[in-house]
């Protein structure tokens, strides 16, 4: 995205807002969807959905970059780069719906292993990922992978993820132990 507005975008400025557009789109489609599917996916559906469905939205993201490349939407009379779409909704998703759903596999762990796991997994797993990223990104564009080339890795590595965040939904230790259940009849004549 820096790449394309440099070279888009003549001054600062312009690029200044660029950014701030899609921190604005990012953040309201974070509310969007911590006030609406997210909070209806943990609820109904468990936090592997929760983990799954970014997953999904970031593999049709990276396909249609594969598609359109550095091209443009038109929305409202305006052209939008559709990395700059991509940068948004991912993000979005990532601080809506995945940020959420992780937050809450922490709770089937100890107050004292989910406090340092938390932070490990938001320091050193984020952080690395972040400069495993950007090296890559920066490695891909030094050997003549383009955007597209990129996405098409990108849409893979969604790929992965959907299913492992689907097969960690069957693992024992997010299952809710069997306390945790009540018979239906049971939570029927309770409730």
């Amino acid at each position: 995205m820096a790449n394309y507005a440099k070279a888009h975008l003549a001054t600062s400025t312009e690029r200044t807002a660029l950014y701030a557009h899609i921190d604005w789109v990012t953040n309201t489609i974070g509310i969007v969807l911590q006030l609406t599917l997210t909070r209806w996916l943990l609820v109904r559906r468990g936090a592997v959905w929760g983990l799954v469905v970014p997953a999904l939205v970031n593999l049709v993201l990276m396909v249609v970059v594969l598609v359109y490349g550095n091209g443009t939407f038109m929305v409202w009379g305006m052209a939008i780069p559709s990395l700059a779409v991509t940068m948004a909704v991912t993000r979005g998703f990532a601080y809506g719906m995945t940020k959420p759903s992780s937050d809450a596999l922490y709770t089937r762990v100890p107050r004292e292993t989910r406090y340092k796991g938390k932070n490990v997994v938001e320091t050193l797993v984020w952080r690395f990922g972040d400069v495993v990223v950007t090296s890559g990104v920066n490695l891909f564009a030094a050997i003549g992978i383009g955007v597209g080339g990129m996405a098409a890795v990108g849409a893979g590595i969604s790929g992965l993820a959907a299913w492992v965040a689907r097969r960690a939904g069957h693992s024992p230790d997010l299952l809710p132990d069997d306390g945790d259940r009540q018979p239906a009849t049971a939570a029927a004549r309770s409730g």
